[in-house]
């Protein structure tokens, strides 16, 4: 295991520890394994081994295997995890990947003590249960959890299971507020696992304790991000009630942009306006313009979420919207960056539902011709796209639209992004990479197998082969082997 495939030990684990459980359950002798870099991660090789081979034997028939077998490499696998937990200075990042990767194997141990009969499943719980409180000083919150559901899914006590998960409720202190939410919601799926559905519900209904509070800005974050969901689910369980939800959110964001959540704010607008907008045209242009007031919701945005409401409220109005929101919306219309690219354009998709089958070639007649002239070059393209989807199913093709999809795909600008660019982010072909990988004095940077990954998608097969086999940074990343695995695989090439 190299240094660029620590971030994988967990998979690497289970893929050596499937791999000799396969071996196994075929007869054939287990191949001799390239031993890891890291002296830290070589016992773990070992114990995967080990564990798959029983579990190979478990499935075959659990009474071959000798009494006490099972026991003795969860002690060792034991032993192994405290070593971990004591490791500090230049191994702590490889001792807790290793420390993550441990824990499918002892649920593996559980399982298979279980299938080997009460005796050998009690000793196997013993060997853990010595070492849990030594666990329990160092954390290890997400080892004791897992080991407490592979518990309950051996034996099926309920009681015992909930004992060994509720101390992480209390200890429960992590070091970001998404994190704490995080971890807070998984707890409370182990209690759902477990069947305690009651104490997993207590445990969803107290996030506020986890959220709340000023001088907490980080910790209210990641709650005004499902505000949004809750509110569209509250008002389509209970209608009656979407004026008082609606107000009731407004006077939060209200409050919010006044103090350290202005910056999270402005993500509830889109869904303020749509469903004030399933009240009545006036309550949406209400919520719009107090938005807007308050800086909140740029004027295209607002246009496009109040049309897409008046359109679900009134098909009928289609044709008397759409050259609204081609002249008002259109020319300056951009989706926020935290939204999903697949909103770009959701008001064609609406307009086409609202135009039906019947009326389909008039909207494409008139929105076409308003997007290849007035919409932006970013999201022109994608915009085409989607109302020759549209159209496409509501049983309407048109030549014109193919050719603007065509004309356009050529003079499409490069997609906006965020990110750091990267040395070979220019390389759009194999060859140029390959140039570029050339031209250093040295071997290439680190980044040079993500960028390979992303052009052998659609490169020629025998040119990604002669690429991989030529540059070792390449063959010693695991997603650039995988790659290559899985094109040779998917034409029938056994190398």
């Amino acid at each position: 295991m190299g240094d660029n495939e620590l971030g994988s030990t967990k998979s690497l684990t289970l893929a050596a520890m499937e791999h000799a459980q396969l071996c196994v359950l075929l007869g054939k002798p287990l191949p001799d394994v390239v031993t890891s870099t890291h002296a830290i991660l070589r016992p773990l090789q070992t114990h995967a081994s080990e564990t798959g081979r029983l579990l190979g034997l478990s499935i075959i028939n659990a009474s071959c295997i000798p009494s006490g077998n099972i026991q003795m490499v969860c002690r060792m696998v034991m032993r192994y995890v405290m070593q971990l937990n004591s490791h500090s200075g230049n191994d702590t990042y490889q001792a807790q990947l290793a420390l993550i990767a441990t824990s499918p194997l002892i649920c593996t141990l559980i399982k298979v003590s279980a299938l080997c009969g009460k005796v050998e499943y009690n000793s196997v719980l013993n060997e853990i249960e010595n070492v849990m409180p030594a666990l329990i000083l160092k954390g290890n919150t997400v080892l004791r959890r897992e080991i407490a559901l592979a518990m309950y899914q051996a034996d099926g006590d309920r009681e015992r299971a909930a004992a060994r998960l509720e101390p992480m409720v209390h200890e429960l202190v992590e070091n970001t507020p998404s994190e704490q939410l995080e971890t807070l919601s998984v707890l409370a799926n182990s209690f759902a696992a477990i069947g305690d559905v009651d104490r997993a519900l207590n445990l969803l209904a107290s996030i506020h304790d986890h959220c709340l509070g000023y001088a907490l800005a980080a910790r209210k974050d990641p709650l005004y991000s499902v505000w949004k969901d809750i509110l569209i689910l509250a008002n389509v369980a209970d209608p009656e009630h979407r004026a008082q939800r609606i107000g009731q959110l407004i006077r939060q964001v209200d409050g919010m942009k006044e103090t350290e959540g202005a910056s999270a704010a402005y993500r509830l607008t889109e869904v303020l306006i749509n469903e004030a907008m399933r009240m009545n045209a006036h309550s949406g242009y209400i919520v719009a313009q107090k938005l807007s007031n308050w800086g909140l919701i740029p004027w295209p945005n607002q246009v496009n979420e109040l049309i897409i409401g008046m359109l679900d409220r009134r098909p009928e109005m289609v044709f008397l919207c759409t050259p609204i929101w081609c002249g008002l919306c259109l020319p300056f219309y951009i989706e926020p960056y935290y939204r999903d690219p697949t909103h770009i354009g959701n008001y064609i998709d609406v307009a086409a539902n609202a135009a039906g089958s019947s009326s389909i070639a008039k909207l494409v007649s008139i929105l076409l011709p308003a997007i290849q002239v007035h919409s932006r070059a970013h999201e022109r393209l994608t915009l085409i796209n989607r109302l020759s989807k549209a159209a496409l199913r509501h049983g309407y093709t048109d030549n014109q639209l193919d050719n603007a999809i065509t004309r356009w795909t050529l003079e499409a600008p490069e997609a906006r992004r965020s990110y750091t660019p990267q040395k070979y982010d220019e390389a759009s072909t194999l060859d140029e990479l390959q140039q570029a990988f050339e031209s250093n004095e040295s071997d290439p940077e680190y980044h040079a197998p993500y960028r390979f990954c992303e052009l052998a998608e659609s490169a020629a097969l025998d040119k990604v082969v002669q690429m991989y086999e030529r540059w070792h940074c390449l063959q010693s990343d695991a997603h650039c082997r995988f790659l290559v695995a899985e094109r040779l695989v998917n034409v029938g090439t056994r190398r």
